[in-house]
């Protein structure tokens, strides 16, 4: 990317500040969740794989993305950042005010949306446990068309490949997209709450 400068006095170098292009500005706006959330999926990145260069959980990530910053300590948060590309404000200033398409192909690897989030990955109780089963993805793009997620191609765990109709890697087990975090006393009126939200937008999405 070219960034040219503006000397506004060849006599003193401290004059010559860098002109940033309109984009930068509008991104500067945005709120810090937004604005590391969209550094995050500019680079390609799962939650699950920012997780791991940082040392945080991905939930703890995936809370923070929704707007949820302090979740984060200022540590967690600079080496995100840091990641990222993103310049953090100061820690004395005040919060962020929130502002208020891919065609299937057949021979495209299986792709599955790892957001806990996103409502193409649908519920359901195993035993004392939340899995989520993905939504199978073949497409051309490499964002999920329904929440707009890096998508994957293999286990985020162990990196086995994908098999269609499954909640769980068949190579080491671990679940493909992370449960969910449910703190309600009844976890089958979410769940069912839950599944009736994703079969309304899957079928508007058809």
């Amino acid at each position: 990317m070219l960034i040219t400068f503006r000397c506004l006095s060849t006599s003193n170098l401290r004059d010559c500040r860098p002109f940033r292009p309109h984009w930068m500005s509008v991104m500067d706006s945005l709120p810090l969740s937004v604005q590391l959330r969209n550094a995050r999926r500019a680079l390609r990145l799962t939650q699950t794989e920012l997780a791991r260069k940082t040392g945080c959980n991905q939930s703890a990530i995936s809370m923070m993305e929704g707007g949820q910053t302090g979740v984060l300590g200022r540590a967690s948060l600079e080496a995100i950042a840091n990641i990222l590309g993103v310049e953090l404000p100061p820690e004395d200033s005040p919060p962020p005010v929130a502002v208020a398409s891919s065609l299937p192909v057949a021979d495209v690897p299986l792709r599955i949306c790892p957001n806990t989030d996103c409502p193409g990955n649908l519920p359901y109780r195993a035993g004392p446990d939340i899995l989520l089963m993905p939504t199978a993805h073949r497409t051309t793009g490499d964002r999920c068309p329904l929440c707009g997620e890096v998508l994957v191609s293999s286990c985020p765990d162990c990196g086995a490949p994908l098999r269609a109709g499954a909640a769980c890697c068949t190579s080491c087990g671990a679940p493909l997209v992370p449960p969910p975090a449910v703190t309600s006393a009844n976890i089958a009126d979410w769940i069912a709450e839950r599944q009736r939200q994703s079969t309304l937008i899957r079928g508007w999405s058809i």
